[in-house]
């Protein structure tokens, strides 16, 4: 008897679109109907790693929804959140390649008008907690 599960992948960006997979209880993976192993096919499947930044940001004071709604239109920026404290807008930048990572903060978001600084904070890859 064998045991069908569908896979979902969700957090993995991979060059390729995979709809579903069925696993069986074997530990292999079914792909239209070729079988392979579970470590043969992620040696195939190019698994890049999202390389995460926050962006704390000062601006001028009254401007937070303007600079808010210039993020927004920035694709790498995934989060936005208006804060209380030091700074006035956080931001969660992403991925999966540390140069491109860079540009989007220090040509796209750092030149929009009315914000005053920013300082990054660089993800480090292995600590990280998600619920």
């Amino acid at each position: 008897m064998k045991i069908f599960l569908i896979l979902t992948i969700t957090q993995i960006v991979i060059d390729v679109t995979i709809l579903s997979l069925i696993a069986t209880a074997s530990a292999h993976i079914v792909v239209k109907e070729t079988s392979v192993s579970v470590p043969s096919l992620m040696q195939q499947l190019e698994v890049k790693k999202l390389v995460i930044a926050y962006v704390l940001i000062n601006c001028d004071l009254g401007y937070e929804e303007y600079v808010i709604d210039a993020l927004k239109n920035i694709e790498d920026v995934k989060e936005i959140q208006g804060t209380f404290g030091a700074y006035d807008i956080i931001a969660k930048v992403d991925n999966s390649k540390m140069d491109t990572l860079r540009e989007t903060i220090t040509w796209k978001i750092r030149k929009i008008d009315r914000i005053r600084s920013t300082l990054t904070l660089m993800g480090i890859g292995g600590q990280e907690f998600r619920r």
